[in-house]
């Protein structure tokens, strides 16, 4: 079932009323025909005009599908460029940084991600580059722990604890992977706890000594769902926001685990989303937040192959910016629907903001070679 535009016939079928005498004359048979035939035209002309004010509303909604694209409002436009200017900030590689380590210039290390750090505190735009360095600390991209353990042992550094932490908050996650509970064995979860209470440690001992490493309290609000109550993530929240007020990258890990499966909900998520607007000033991606529990649907309802509520719950998140993963998994639905131009146009725009993301490009591949 395809989505189909809805629009209101109420004021089509609304019936005219009679026009009282306010003279006090009464009419004559004649003049009362008269009236009737005038009150009938007026009808007749009055449902014309509404019937093609409903044709056109119906051909604005099918061929300008509104929510079926993304958002354009003020807020909207200025998440997509804060988006797309992040997304061109890439301060060191993880190639270059692991060069650094495996020759044992610690030092280097340290002092340049703390140029990023501070280029960060001065510019929020780089945040995305700040984070995804200490994110991809794990052994896939060659960082071992004992390299980590020796940076660790020369510097005693800050920097050097958020490093080694943040790899065993990877190796915690790795540990039980992205399964669910009941299929997650109990050894797994022994596992994922031991490597999660190690990432905790280094983590709180990075924030000791400086406690404005705000990647340091995004590691910690994700490992709250592993660890519970033992972590106090309302607190860490206000702390990461008091030194950095703009910060859209714990802002969203802490919305994940307002999600239902971490026993959050929806609502719970909304309400977030909406506090964060007053920061909006300091960091015109907050405006996404608001996108978050319709992106969490959306999913869901993909998950489960339900294409038409997928492509609802996308298009609502997509009304408040852009993220390319979003385009993609509604070009996905829309592909499976046969409406192939559509599903172009977001795997175009998501390659626009993510041109390297396989999924965009081998669906439009597909699409390209043997959809069409």
């Amino acid at each position: 079932m395809s989505l189909q535009p809805v629009f209101s016939e109420e004021a089509a079928g609304k019936q005219l009323k009679d026009t009282a005498n306010t003279s006090g004359e009464q009419f004559e048979p004649e003049q009362t025909k008269q009236l009737q035939d005038w009150l009938m035209d007026r009808r007749v002309w009055v449902g014309a005009v509404l019937g093609l004010a409903a044709l056109v509303l119906l051909l604005v909604l099918i061929f300008i599908p509104g929510k079926q694209r993304i958002g354009h409002t003020p807020e909207a436009l200025a998440q997509m460029e804060a988006f797309r200017a992040s997304r061109a900030h890439e301060w060191m590689s993880l190639r270059h940084l692991l060069s650094l380590l495996q020759s044992g210039d610690f030092i280097s290390a340290d002092q340049e991600i703390g140029q990023l750090h501070q280029q960060v505190m001065k510019d929020i735009s780089w945040e995305d580059s700040y984070f995804n360095l200490f994110d991809n600390l794990n052994e896939e991209n060659g960082f071992t722990l004992q390299l980590l353990n020796r940076w660790v042992r020369e510097t005693d550094s800050a920097i050097s604890y958020l490093a080694r932490g943040s790899y065993y908050k990877s190796a915690a996650h790795a540990a039980r992977g992205n399964k669910w509970a009941s299929q997650t064995s109990k050894d797994e979860f022994l596992a994922q706890k031991k490597l999660a209470r190690k990432a905790v440690r280094d983590l709180k001992k990075a924030l000791l000594k400086d406690g404005t490493l705000t990647p340091a309290h995004g590691e910690l609000i994700w490992l709250s769902t592993v660890m519970g109550h033992k972590i106090d993530k309302e607190k860490i929240l206000a702390d990461a926001i008091a030194v950095s007020p703009g910060t859209y990258s714990v802002r969203l890990l802490y919305i994940t685990t307002l999600e239902p499966k971490w026993d959050g909900s929806f609502l719970e998520m909304e309400v977030f989303a909406d506090e964060s607007e007053a920061y909006l000033s300091e960091n015109p991606r907050l405006w996404l937040l608001k996108g978050l529990a319709d992106e969490q649907k959306g999913f869901r309802a993909w998950n489960r192959n339900d294409c038409d509520a997928a492509i609802v719950h996308y298009s609502n998140a997509l009304q408040y910016g852009v993220y390319y993963m979003w385009l993609n998994l509604r070009a996905n639905c829309l592909a499976k629907q046969g409406k192939y131009d559509e599903a172009m146009q977001d795997l175009s725009l998501s390659l626009q903001y993510s041109p390297n993301n396989r999924y965009a490009l081998k669906l439009k591949n597909w699409i390209d070679h043997y959809a069409r």
